[in-house]
């Protein structure tokens, strides 16, 4: 009985290891702008900060972000200057129609008991207090904005 026991802890300590269907070696047959070297070499060529044999083309981080700040720079002040542009050209125009927002209020009405033992849970109710206006050029006089109407039933 011990001896199962023992055969069948070795068994569980391999684990799915005896089913693995892959090559453990590991090999770097293709290498991008690298070289194919163990862990432990790369992390000491890491610490030495010595640039290998292919590494020399590479250019070193800290001008890699002056690089990109410039180009971001560049396209940013692009993006700002045409932005400008835009909103000038919006307030240069004689009358420009806008509408202003609605003001809308949300209450919280709290859980309470009505008729017949009901229980009403907590909810929202949203009202209107101002209606949208027309500002900034007023072309259409003090005309409110078009309601849809009920038509009656018959």
């Amino acid at each position: 009985m011990r001896t199962i026991i023992f055969i069948l802890f070795l068994v569980m300590l391999t684990g799915c290891a005896v089913f693995n269907p892959y090559n453990d070696d590991f090999t770097c047959p293709k290498t991008f702008n690298g070289k194919c070297v163990s862990p432990k070499q790369a992390y000491r060529e890491s610490l030495e900060n010595t640039p290998g044999e292919d590494q020399e083309a590479i250019k070193p981080l800290k001008d890699l972000k002056e690089d990109l700040n410039l180009k971001g720079s560049a396209i940013e002040a692009t993006y700002q200057n045409a932005l400008f542009e835009k909103l000038t050209a919006l307030l240069k125009e004689p009358a420009t129609p806008m509408i202003a927002p609605p003001q809308i209020v949300r209450v919280l009405i709290l859980p309470y008991k009505g008729e017949g033992a009901k229980l009403f849970m907590p909810r929202y109710v949203y009202l209107i207090i101002d209606e949208p206006k027309w500002v900034l050029g007023n072309l259409l006089g003090e005309e409110k904005p078009a309601r849809a109407a009920a038509l009656p039933a018959k």
